[in-house]
């Protein structure tokens, strides 16, 4: 019997997606609360063959398994390979609702393999994963016990995700990777590299946020000096993947159990899980990720022209903070402050403010007052509402979430402090402001820093480093910038203009920076 008749005959993945599809049918209204997203079988099967499978034993973690399809097409896998395996699986899944369908699945897959000469053994922990095993992170610490931790030549996962309080038990078991607001699927990935067995490899399907940004930043620096990505996957559409709506961009990241950094990364793309249509790109290891860089970030191109323009953004010398400028988040919290807010917008002589909202911001200026918002629009202002209220100072306005339909990841207005005969304004929490701690930002300044952050170049830099639809402060903050020269070259030319557009910003800011047509005219 061939190989591919194995496969057809068994479908071990198809059949596990079968309970997956009951399952989904019945309890549905409980994923999404316990962050459980079930593989498809295309995925499942994707994932599976990223694996060596050199070994003639084989130690196997499925953590948060499921209902068990991940396993399964590891079996799968295994099957058109030949060659007999001594296979030995532990599962975690502790779901009590899924328990039945997974005790089930793991006989048939053992019953299947064993069926064909290999040897299959399995135990099902019904345990939190990360509860049992969050003693092996902190290993140096005087009262870890690490004498019996289990070690795994293969890992693969597709973790539960959702937010934890910094305060939450399994937060301070996992204190030594956390800062702000942790995810519980970086936990389920750090305690699995540190459960791979020496050369060891690791699978897993998450969100992209742990790649950038200020929160997972000990997770990246402790996550890559225990393993190295060897390969990336990034799924183009956000909709096509799981069919309950994450919202996040996904990844499917295999990484080997070595200190020895690799000499490339292997990364492909997707619009979907048709990994026929994949396009691959192979660059230097130290090109995508720099271990020895204090953020640590993971860089995703797609292709040629994001090489181009990582390599061009990274030679600049100077970031956005060497040249005084700061990002903050605006201070008004709409319901802490609600009794300071009002929807009037009649703010001449008076004792109210503006408040500027992401929806006022059009066109790459601030569009006030804005008719069809439904959300106060001033500020009062008294002796309680200063601490939440800002100096009227010409400031650029970032948006801190862009829509899933938006062009751009990045979009910032210029707020000019002629404006508004007022002493302060007010901006809400969803917005960022870009400022000056000591002195203030000039209209050239301000309109630089602007176009140069709408720029096509800038945006697709984000969009290598940055998977979410949040643009970080602290991107911001550390992002490489031209030279000051250029920022205020730049802003003198906007300034000439009287509308300006996406067009004239692009046109403006790749002819100051010097930036050649077959970098930038790519993305046109």
């Amino acid at each position: 019997m061939s190989n591919s008749q194995i496969v057809e005959k068994t479908s071990l993945t198809k059949l596990i997606n079968l309970s997956n599809r009951q399952f989904i049918d019945s309890e549905k209204h409980e994923q999404k609360i316990i962050g459980q997203f079930f593989t498809p079988p295309a995925i499942a099967l994707f994932m599976a063959k990223q694996f060596s499978y050199n070994k003639k034993h084989i130690s196997i973690l499925d953590p948060g398994s499921g209902t068990g399809i991940l396993t399964a097409a590891i079996c799968d896998r295994i099957l058109t390979l030949g060659d007999k395996k001594n296979i030995d699986v532990h599962f975690y899944e502790n779901d009590s609702f899924v328990l039945p369908i997974l005790n089930k699945n793991a006989t048939d897959l053992k019953t299947e393999m064993e069926s064909f000469g290999h040897i299959f053994q399995y135990k099902i922990f019904s345990e939190d994963f990360v509860s049992k095993n969050s003693k092996y992170i902190n290993g140096d610490s005087l009262f870890s016990d690490t004498s019996n931790k289990p070690e795994y030549d293969i890992i693969i996962s597709n973790p539960p995700y959702y937010k934890l309080k910094k305060s939450d038990i399994l937060s301070r078991k996992m204190k030594d990777i956390v800062h702000g607001q942790p995810n519980i699927y970086s936990f389920f990935m750090a305690i699995s590299a540190c459960l791979l067995r020496k050369d060891g490899e690791l699978v897993f399907i998450t969100p992209r946020s742990f790649c950038s940004g200020a929160y997972f930043k000990m997770f990246r620096k402790w996550f890559l000096n225990q393993v190295k990505p060897v390969f990336i996957h990034s799924f183009e559409s956000r909709k096509e993947i799981f069919e309950n709506g994450v919202l996040q961009e996904t990844i499917i990241l295999k990484a080997t159990k070595t200190k020895n950094e690799p000499s490339k990364l292997v990364i492909s793309s997707s619009n979907n899980s048709d990994f026929e249509q994949s396009k691959i790109l192979v660059q230097g290891y130290s090109t995508l990720i720099n271990c020895h860089d204090s953020e640590s970030i993971i860089h995703i191109p797609t292709n040629n022209q994001d090489i181009k323009i990582l390599e061009m953004v990274r030679s600049w010398k100077k970031t956005f903070t060497d040249y005084g400028f700061r990002i903050s988040t605006g201070p008004i919290v709409s319901f802490r402050a609600s009794k300071f807010l009002k929807k009037e917008v009649s703010i001449e002589n008076s004792s109210l403010v503006p408040l500027f909202w992401m929806n006022h911001l059009k066109n790459f200026t601030i569009e006030y007052p804005k008719k069809e918002l439904d959300k106060p629009q001033s500020v009062v202002v008294n002796d309680d509402s200063f601490k939440i209220l800002l100096k009227n100072r010409n400031y650029v306005f970032v948006k801190r979430f862009s829509s899933k339909e938006q062009k751009k990841r990045v979009y910032a207005s210029f707020y000019d402090k002629d404006t508004f005969n007022t002493n302060y304004i007010g901006v809400e929490n969803h917005l960022n402001y870009i400022w000056k701690p000591t002195g203030e930002l000039s209209t050239t300044e301000s309109l630089g820093i602007m176009a140069i952050l709408n720029s096509t170049i800038i945006d697709k830099f984000f969009r290598i480093i940055n998977g979410n639809t949040q643009v970080n402060a602290s991107e911001i903050n550390n992002l490489p910038f031209p030279a000051y020269d250029e920022i205020i070259s730049i802003g003198k030319e906007i300034k000439t203009q009287n509308n300006f557009n996406l067009d004239i910003i692009d046109s403006v800011v790749t002819e100051k920076l010097s930036i050649p047509y077959e970098i930038w005219g790519h993305y046109n």
